[in-house]
């Protein structure tokens, strides 16, 4: 069937949107509610504003255009990372055909990412993440054909591309690293870091993020503080351990699958040979920026896995090219070719367990197997749905908005109770000494005052004395369990807290 570009087209727009389907279905009916940061991302699409306190406004932007559209549901919070899949997909395949020269290449590479966990999960959870990959494989692609052709139009878009990725993830930045430096090791293209266009490109994108500096510089410049504390880690120069470099290179091979992270390392390493493709070069120069500085950053503090997620469209191109290539020249009978062949097709294999694994997890406690909670990933958007349901029936028995509002001294549980308790009503965030968030940003809890608030914890745990000194009294009002198959996955304790004095504790240090 991967007989001609059409064709291979054709197929592969078939199957992203037989999992596009595949993950509607899924989402609607299946076990998930959304994971803490997708109700946080769901709050800011109904505060819309130049940019947030820890991200820029994209994912506000995508989730506003499909809940305001289409109603608040899980659904359509989550149908622009659905729809972000699919053109995420025919993009690569775009730009793996254009780099590769290669219709068969271009395909394997899309099928290949596609299937990693890493995809899978990227194919429905709506974070932050699902535009900014888009944006990112968009940019490979104009980049490509500005390098191609010198074109004005190329760097124009590539440019506007670029800002439109850093609108959505700050870390779209290393896109310019990756850029020169893949210029600066090519002897073709050295020419072009003359080019003034290249600079223009780069103005432009800068131009693009004007709002979101506009936005910083109203709001003391939380963002980059925020970004700086979580880069810094606890010292910036002092710690170094392989601890946290040894978890960032295990969820690595976790969200890749270990052989397709094998393979492609080993990719790097091949495509680093003498002459060096200019194709490879430019995939190498794009995966390594960001995978070396993710990789530099683990010896000093903790690095989240998805950090990395933009190195490995390119990546996955060069690794693709480069076993195709060894194939083609080692003939179809050879012994070498079988051995590469079985590697592929364990790889795969592998890679698709773990995918099938991640979406089924919930079900094969369902049947017998016994999966601890604390081992499930996914555990974080099980239950949130019966939390709100619970708590929903006690605030409107109490009056509803009018006699009673939800606090919670968590960004996560506040979020999740705001979509998921019936009305969608506004629940409040109590900064007792955590780090800021954008709830801190919004209308303050003295409004406020007068009020009863309904009051969750997580756990088993009692109120702070800071918070109940606010209120005339506070009591106990239920405990909640979440269960399923007889094990507790989460536990929560609802107060019912009278009379808020309206007065609020300022935080003695901010954190960021």
């Amino acid at each position: 069937m991967i007989q001609t570009p059409r064709s291979t087209m054709a197929l592969l727009a078939a199957i992203l949107m037989a999992r596009a389907l595949f993950n509607a279905v899924y989402v609607q009916w299946g076990p998930m509610d959304l994971f803490p940061d997708e109700a946080h991302y769901w709050e800011w699409s109904r505060n819309l504003d130049w940019s947030y306190y820890s991200k820029g406004p994209m994912v506000a932007y995508i989730i506003a255009l499909f809940t305001r559209s289409l109603g608040h549901t899980t659904l359509t919070v989550r149908s622009g990372a659905i729809v972000l899949s699919v053109l995420t997909g025919l993009t690569l395949y775009a730009a793996a055909r254009r780099i590769t020269g290669s219709h068969r290449h271009a395909f394997w590479a899309c099928l290949a990412l596609s299937i990693t966990p890493l995809g899978s999960a990227g194919s429905f959870i709506m974070t932050i993440d699902a535009p900014f990959i888009f944006f990112w494989v968009l940019g490979l692609y104009t980049a490509w054909r500005a390098v191609e052709e010198d074109a004005p139009r190329w760097w124009s878009l590539s440019g506007f591309v670029v800002g439109l990725g850093m609108l959505s993830k700050y870390t779209m930045v290393f896109f310019w690293p990756s850029l020169f430096l893949y210029l600066a090791l090519s002897p073709k293209k050295r020419a072009l870091l003359k080019n003034r266009w290249l600079y223009g490109a780069l103005l432009l994108s800068a131009v693009v993020f004007i709002p979101v500096l506009l936005w910083n510089a109203e709001h003391d410049w939380m963002s980059f503080r925020h970004l700086w504390s979580q880069t810094r880690g606890r010292t910036l120069w002092g710690g170094l351990t392989l601890r946290y470099f040894i978890e960032f290179l295990g969820s690595q091979m976790l969200v890749i699958s270990p052989l397709i992270f094998a393979g492609m390392m080993y990719a790097m390493v091949r495509a680093t040979r003498r002459p060096i493709d200019e194709g490879n070069l430019f995939c190498l120069c794009f995966a390594l920026v960001t995978l070396g500085c993710y990789f530099l950053k683990s010896f000093q503090g903790k690095t989240q896995a998805n950090w990395a997620a933009s190195a490995y469209p390119s990546a996955i191109i060069l690794t693709v090219r480069v076993f195709g290539e060894k194939l083609r020249h080692a003939g179809p009978g050879s012994v070498f070719g079988r051995r590469v062949r079985r590697w592929i097709i364990a790889a795969a294999a592998l890679c698709l367990m773990l995918s099938i694994t991640g979406y089924s997890l919930f079900y094969l406690r369902a049947v017998g197997i016994p999966i601890p909670p604390s081992r499930d990933p996914a555990n974080r958007a099980y239950g949130w749905a019966e939390l709100g349901e619970q708590v929903g029936k006690i605030y409107h028995e109490m009056g509803g908005h009018e006699r009673v509002f939800l606090l919670s001294d968590r960004y996560q549980e506040a979020s999740e109770l705001a979509f998921y308790v019936p009305g969608h009503p506004r629940v409040f965030n109590v900064n007792l000494g955590r780090r800021l968030n954008q709830y801190d940003l919004w209308q303050p809890v003295s409004t406020q005052q007068g009020k009863d608030a309904l009051v969750l914890r997580r756990g088993n745990r009692s109120l702070k004395s800071k918070l109940k000194d606010l209120f005339r009294t506070c009591r106990p009002k239920a405990t909640i369990s979440i269960k399923r198959y007889g094990q507790t996955l989460k536990q929560f304790r609802l107060f019912h807290c009278e009379d808020y004095s309206g007065r609020m504790y300022a935080p003695v240090e901010v954190s960021y």
